[in-house]
């Protein structure tokens, strides 16, 4: 091994790659992207020091690039700019993605850096690629043949998700997704409450402007989850399907029974009820299935590393271990569910009566069955840091479903009089202050959000239900069709 800055020629002990040259102290694994004083190669050398983490804490990796490149002020505010956009964080997320779809992943990062900032597409790469470089991102993953053919491909979407919908919407079953301007949902109008689900849950897209509504299969759906040109979804026997953007090449991924699809570029994480609601991971072409753990597991997230989970086993305490199935940790003692993790912080209804679990699809059979269960009577909001420190009561409400976006969650109340499907559809500050009530007349559940409307099942005494849509604001309250 030669250090390419000094030309210190060593072996390393037993086969070990060096990333620190023992004879200069310079960065030897820099994969030949140029000179020590080269932006890039003098970020990473000293991300060997700090740790690729310090891309997922804004003030010490803004600290770090004032200290190294305090000569240059131009690239210290450009770079700045970047990491109060997150970008050091979603280039931290590509660590684990391959090289292919860190290509893609690192052109929109560039584009929407761009188009947000106001810069020339081939600046804004210049800066990502500093950025990425400096982390460790190969530089091959940077060529421009690539990267151009993703410039001019018409047929790609504008935007590709990095996660295939919000942890919020997938533990409420997963019924809308967004990826750029097209919106992913299912739509009950091709049914009745006569036939119940039979004819409903039908896979639809839409433009955010309304336009260009196209069913995309008659397939019952829900846990919808949107990457690239497939989508991913459950059919009504849970069988793991994908079926392209444009309604074409419907595949069967598994024959297991599924719920909760936390779906990302290379990997499709979920609970396999066909196996005790074990967690599982697939390849999103379907191949490498893997049992992560052994206990019964509801509304999983799958953030930063770690699955986050409900354990019925240990009376729906909340776990978390990582994505490859280690590290298995307890976080609370509380009858957790409906687990939305956030900025390092979990909020959850606690059911403090400890009264049970519901089932994923309202039916008429069950639903007297949740009008008399204490469990949507009772359920508070509580929130938890994810090293299990911090937890803390938000707010004197009582709620059956929430939904957590910026810095709001949203929910239904559960009052006392009625069972989950009569709760009023109100918001609160994730600090518990500033309640509001957003729409009271009829009831709902399952809250989905995306493009700042709230979808829901608005239900009514009758056990009659639609599936509505209302804006954040509780404007424009509307049944969607």
């Amino acid at each position: 091994m030669k250090c390419f800055d000094c030309g210190g020629e060593l072996t390393s002990p037993q086969g070990i790659t060096l990333k620190i040259c023992p004879f200069c102290g310079f960065g030897m694994n820099t994969n030949n992207i140029g000179h020590k004083n080269r932006p890039e190669v003098k970020l990473y050398t000293h991300i060997q020091t700090h740790g690729q983490i310090i891309y997922k804490d804004k003030n010490r990796l803004i600290n770090l690039i004032d200290e190294l490149f305090s000569d240059d002020e131009g690239l210290v505010r450009t770079l700045k700019v970047a990491v109060n956009k997150n970008i050091g964080e979603k280039l931290y997320n590509l660590l684990s993605y391959n090289s292919n779809n860190q290509k893609r992943e690192l052109y929109q990062i560039s584009k929407f850096f761009a188009d947000d900032n106001g810069y020339e597409l081939y600046h804004a790469k210049e800066i990502i690629r500093v950025l990425a470089l400096g982390l460790g991102i190969q530089e091959n993953v940077f060529d421009n043949k690539v990267l151009n053919f993703i410039d001019n491909n018409d047929n790609l979407p504008t935007i590709i998700n990095a996660r295939g919908n919000t942890v919020g919407n997938i533990v409420n079953n997963g019924l809308v997704a967004k990826q750029g301007d097209w919106l992913y949902y299912i739509d009950n109008k091709d049914g009745s409450r006569s036939n119940k689900y039979k004819n409903k849950h039908k896979l639809y897209k839409i433009r955010v402007d309304g336009g260009g509504q196209t069913k995309l299969t008659d397939d019952f759906c829900r846990h919808i989850n949107v990457i690239g040109e497939w989508v991913y979804y459950c059919h009504r026997n849970g069988n793991l399907y994908k079926i392209k953007t444009d309604g074409s090449n419907r595949v069967k991924l598994s024959d297991d029974n599924c719920s909760y699809l936390n779906v990302f570029p290379d990997w499709i994480y979920y609970c396999n009820e066909s196996n005790e609601k074990k967690i599982c991971k697939i390849r999103t072409d379907g191949s490498d299935k893997q049992t992560l753990n052994d206990e019964e597991s509801f509304d999983i997230n799958v953030v930063d590393g770690w699955i986050y989970y409900s354990n019925r086993n240990d009376g729906y305490k909340i776990y978390k271990i990582c994505i490859d199935g280690t590290r298995r940790i307890k976080i609370n003692n509380d009858d957790s569910s409906f687990l939305n993790v956030k900025n390092n912080w979990i909020y959850y209804i606690n059911d403090e009566n400890k009264s049970g679990r519901f089932c994923d699809e309202p039916s008429s059979k069950v639903f007297d069955e949740w009008l008399n269960n204490s469990s949507f009577k009772n359920g508070k909001l509580y929130k938890i840091r994810t090293d299990g420190t911090c937890r803390t009561n938000i707010g004197d409400i009582k709620c059956s479903f929430i939904n957590v976006v910026d810095d709001l969650i949203y929910l239904i109340e559960s009052p006392t009089s009625f069972g989950a499907f009569f709760g009023q559809l109100s918001k609160i500050c994730i600090d518990g202050i500033n309640s509001t009530v957003i729409y009271s007349k009829k009831g709902g559940s399952y809250i989905n959000i995306a493009d700042g409307w709230i979808y829901y099942y608005e239900s009514d005494y009758d056990h009659s239900y639609n599936f509505m849509k209302i804006r954040l604001d509780g404007t424009e309250h509307q049944l969607v069709d």
